[in-house]
């Protein structure tokens, strides 16, 4: 919980941020980048080859 400190509200970092990400957001961005690409390949060898 925030608190006063010399006239100053003061936060944690994990406040600060409201909460962490965690690495799951990094996997979710990671894969579906991917799946993007892929399918994107997967398009242009069906429709340009």
């Amino acid at each position: 919980m925030p608190h006063r400190e010399q006239g100053r509200i003061v936060e944690t970092e994990t406040e600060a941020r409201a909460g962490t990400t965690g690495q799951g957001v990094r996997w979710v961005l990671g894969l579906s980048t991917a799946a993007v690409v892929v399918i994107f390949v997967i398009l242009y060898l069906h429709y340009f080859v």
